[in-house]
């Protein structure tokens, strides 16, 4: 399994920035090429909050003249806590807008592996409906390599208010382009470790 150093040494102009990820092992890299798009997939035992994420795929992105960069870790004797939910809220919603609005101002308690999410803004049927319980719940489990169940409280039917108010905060929301499963090319790059039983968590 190679580092990220070692993965990367030859394209690296500025090191400083990227420096404290030299010695992370690198679980999957993938690079399309054609749209200049990256997913990289990195092993840490330091929980790395929203901001560190960010700041690492904007590094990445302007060292490589990408047009976009998604970093994922998975994290090796972190248990999930609470205090991380709001981080996967965050990472989610880039992704997935109509996210956006329901998980507003939520406070997630964490206990007996159940995370119980209180929501304040409603919209739980619609929720399950576009699959964010089910993607919440899958990106704990493959970044924490844990097996969580959720538990949704506080205010969870769906007014049409509630609605129009989510569909303003989606349409304001301007996610970065997404790099995530791009339509597979002929010169596209991938790099996955042998010998490995980690597995990268599935696509957000």
């Amino acid at each position: 399994m190679k580092t990220f150093f070692e993965l990367f040494k030859s394209y690296l102009q500025d090191t400083k920035s990227l420096q404290q990820y030299f010695e992370l092992p690198i679980l999957s890299c993938k690079i399309n090429r054609q749209n200049r798009l990256m997913k990289i997939t990195i092993q840490s035992q330091k929980y790395h909050n929203y901001d560190e994420t960010l700041a690492l795929e904007l590094n990445i992105q302007r060292e490589f003249k990408l047009n976009a960069v998604r970093v994922e870790f998975v994290y090796e004797n972190i248990p999930f806590s609470a205090e991380y939910a709001t981080d996967v809220f965050k990472l989610l919603k880039r992704d997935h807008p109509k996210m956006n609005g329901f998980l507003n101002g939520a406070e997630c308690k964490f206990s007996d592996n159940i995370l119980s999410i209180e929501l304040k803004n409603g919209g739980l049927p619609v929720m399950r409906e576009i699959g964010a319980d089910k993607l919440i719940k899958d990106y704990i489990n493959g970044h924490f390599q844990t097996n969580i169940k959720l538990d949704f409280q506080g205010i969870t039917e769906t007014t049409e208010q509630m609605l129009r108010d989510n569909v303003l905060s989606a349409v304001a929301y301007n996610p970065a382009p997404v790099p995530d499963a791009p339509p597979p090319l002929k010169n596209d790059v991938a790099y996955t470790p042998k010998n490995t039983n980690k597995k990268a968590p599935a696509p957000i």
